[in-house]
């Protein structure tokens, strides 16, 4: 009985791993256009901080939360019938796209640049950029169904990150008793509802592991091949 009333109080909890917050220790990307800087959270704990550029209105780069739907390496450029990967494309040679404003990954993104000297301003027209080496660093890190997080605020890293249950302020022993438990109190109650372990892995695979069919659930892609996407926002 106390495991089914625990697992009952997870599910209510910020701890449970479905729904818009981040499942305990998964990476999350989270944009604070006040500072155009962009942190990259694992395993609980700020890993990376960059220098992005943005757009300044909510009108331009989109706040809120959201998902990651898409990834490209070499993106193609459609406005101007740019090919991936060619020193004048605009996107640079990441694309991670995520799902604001109903969208599904090709209009805004985050994605690299052929203007350096663009970063740290505030200049698209709604896509997040970065250096080409800093996306190509992140880009390998970002599964999808990653959470991107897009704010503009006074508050840190630290206190967002907090705030949508990335970040945590307790030991690292702590955090791996926390993250075990809900993961097993997650995979328990899914037997009680469905009846069967192998049910939940295939599940977990095909939310954020797609390299083999290019697909998953959530309308989620990862290319391949240089993609066809929106213009540079």
């Amino acid at each position: 009985m106390m495991p089914l009333l625990f697992a009952f109080f997870l599910f209510l909890s910020p701890l449970w791993p479905l729904g818009d917050n981040p499942r305990v220790g998964d990476p999350m990307i989270i944009v604070n256009k006040q500072t155009n800087q962009l942190a990259f959270i694992r395993h609980g704990k700020i890993e990376r901080i960059y220098r992005v550029a943005t757009g300044k209105t909510n009108a331009l780069t989109p706040e809120g939360l959201f998902t990651v739907t898409v990834k490209a390496v070499n993106p193609y450029y459609r406005k101007k019938n740019i090919p991936g990967g060619a020193p004048n494309n605009p996107l640079g040679t990441r694309w991670i796209g995520f799902d604001a404003r109903g969208t599904d990954g090709r209009t805004y993104g985050i994605h690299g640049t052929n203007r350096p000297s663009s970063i740290g301003r505030y200049i698209t027209e709604g896509c997040v950029r970065m250096h080409n080496r800093d996306v190509e660093a992140l880009y390998p890190n970002v599964p999808l169904g990653t959470k991107v997080a897009i704010v503009k605020t006074n508050e840190s890293f630290q206190q967002l990150g907090k705030k949508y249950g990335s970040v945590f302020s307790f030991n690292r022993k702590n955090f791996d008793k926390i993250y075990l438990r809900s993961h097993f109190f997650r995979d328990y109650f899914y037997i009680l509802l469905h009846g069967s372990l192998m049910n939940i892995y295939s599940k977990r695979e095909s939310e954020v592991n797609n390299d083999h069919d290019g697909e998953s659930s959530g309308k989620a892609h990862h290319l391949s091949k240089p993609s066809v996407l929106s213009d540079d926002r």
